[in-house]
């Protein structure tokens, strides 16, 4: 879908993504319907953490997280970020008082914070990981967050099928209340959480887009998009910092995705914080967002799961340039 962005001059823009975990910024160079990231980092405010407890953002959750958003939007200033766009995701969408944070954020930078819709996190993570594949190619995105899970199906450069799932990693972890982390969950645990997560797949996912998966099954490429994928390769690699490329190019199969999930399952929050690749303020939750990916992947019979880094950020990146060009309403 970046026909429109070709033969376009040379742009550097900034995202900053306000999800239910983390707070990411992506400053990046736009060229011809491609980004090539200039600068990311995030920070782990935990947006959501009460969400699914009382239905709303705590104080200190919009605090934190509205300190995070300004000192990325002073760093992709320092960038020469040509427009600066702030999104909020699940957690956002799902609180009543979601508005307090907007109005912290515009006092504290001056800029809109947006809260966008189910549709436009889908077709944003299909778009950018989409932007360097051959058109017409099968693909499935699989973007599992905190608060909510995004499925999107269809032919690289076209406009995909996609489907919402109020299945996130922190949603999850939530149902799991009574869990000791200086303990180990143990196989059984793992084994319920599977069985609750493949339950929901199984009856809350499209019939069309089941149809459309059964179809094109054996031609198309699974992706999985989110922090929950990329940790996933940087364990099986090893890798003490971020490698995009590595991280891009890894093949998780599915005996090797079960392998992992029961070693996280079979390990207290201490250990897996010892584990390489996987860093300690996500040991806790990435034990629900692998369960979500493997769920899936059981659900439907696929061979291997395809990490990329390349999602919501990105297809961001893509379709803020568009507005740039249309002259659009838009942060600057």
């Amino acid at each position: 879908m970046n026909n429109s962005l070709e033969h376009v001059n040379s742009i550097t823009g900034a995202v900053i993504d306000v999800g239910t975990n983390s707070v990411k910024l992506l400053v990046g160079e736009i060229c011809d319907g491609v980004v090539s990231p200039i600068y990311e980092t995030s920070y782990q405010t935990r947006l959501g953490s009460s969400l699914y407890s009382y239905g709303k953002l705590m104080p200190d959750s919009i605090a934190s997280t509205c300190e995070a958003i300004n000192q990325l939007v002073h760093k992709a200033r320092k960038l020469s970020s040509q427009f600066i766009r702030i999104f909020a995701t699940s957690a956002a969408r799902d609180a009543s008082n979601s508005s307090e944070l907007q109005q912290l954020v515009k006092t504290e930078t001056g800029l809109d914070l947006e809260i966008i819709s189910e549709e436009q996190e889908a077709i944003w993570a299909f778009d950018g990981i989409t932007q360097n594949l051959k058109p017409r190619i099968p693909i499935i995105v699989l973007d599992v967050g905190g608060g909510s899970t995004q499925l999107s199906v269809g032919l690289a450069g076209t406009r995909p099928i996609f489907q919402s799932l109020d299945l996130g990693a922190v949603r999850l972890m939530h149902s799991f209340p009574r869990m000791h982390q200086d303990e180990p969950p143990g196989l059984a645990t793992m084994n319920e959480c599977i069985g609750i997560v493949s339950s929901i797949l199984d009856t809350s996912i499209d019939l069309n887009i089941k149809a459309w998966i059964n179809r094109f099954r054996s031609q198309s490429v699974l992706f999985g998009a989110g922090g929950t994928a990329s940790v996933l390769a940087s364990v099986k690699n090893g890798l003490k910092k971020f490698d995009r490329q590595l991280i891009d190019s890894t093949i998780i199969s599915t005996p090797e995705l079960l392998a992992m999930l029961e070693q996280l399952w079979t390990k207290s929050l201490k250990d897996r914080e010892l584990i390489v690749g996987l860093p300690k303020n996500k040991a806790d939750i990435i034990i629900f967002g692998v369960v979500i990916y493997f769920s899936f992947i059981k659900l439907f019979q696929f061979a291997e799961l395809r990490p990329s880094t390349r999602g919501i950020r990105f297809g961001a990146l893509l379709d803020s340039v568009r507005a740039f060009y249309k002259n659009k309403p838009i942060n600057f």
